[in-house]
């Protein structure tokens, strides 16, 4: 699998309810500190079953499932596959390449910012630069290929879920 872009496959309804999800829980103790360079949190580390993602999050995950045609349905460990995520100014994710969970199955993952921060924020993967545009669905091999997000700059948050898979290579 290479880079895929999905113009507008989240609806503007959709990612309203993604973002107000994530201000109203971003200080939780089920969001914990990301430490991939600033001061991020997401849900990524945490199992709990006391909490649930929003329906429209299961929605999305599951239109891309049909979408991408995946037939088994691993994930990366998370909880249901998806990460919500919360960047501040002066955040950066560090290049890196994230591990293969499984083995013979690629890790991908794919991304969605739900409110853009104004400056920065933008996906270096394999060296070529992906700006994402609120609604628009990234997603890439990310046990294949190093990948990074530049520092964001300006006052607002950089909000984005993540939906994971590992698909057989």
């Amino acid at each position: 699998m290479k880079v895929q872009v999905f113009e507008n496959f989240v609806s503007d309804e959709e990612c309203k309810v993604l973002t107000n999800w994530i201000i109203d829980n971003k200080d939780k103790d089920f969001f914990t500190p990301v430490e991939m360079g600033g001061n991020r949190v997401s849900t990524r580390f945490t199992f709990d079953t006391d909490w649930n993602y929003p329906k429209e999050a299961y929605d999305i995950k599951n239109r891309l499932i049909k979408h991408l045609d995946i037939k088994k349905k691993f994930h990366p460990p998370s909880k249901d596959g998806i990460v919500a995520s919360c960047a501040f100014p002066g955040d950066f994710v560090y290049e890196h390449v994230d591990p293969e969970w499984f083995e013979g199955y690629a890790t991908v993952h794919c991304n969605v910012v739900v409110s853009e921060p104004d400056f920065g924020g933008i996906a270096v993967i394999g060296g070529e630069e992906y700006v994402m545009k609120r609604g628009n669905i990234l997603c890439y091999p990310v046990s294949e290929v190093a990948h990074e997000i530049t520092k964001i700059e300006g006052s607002k948050l950089r909000l984005m879920w993540v939906f994971g898979f590992c698909v057989a290579k």
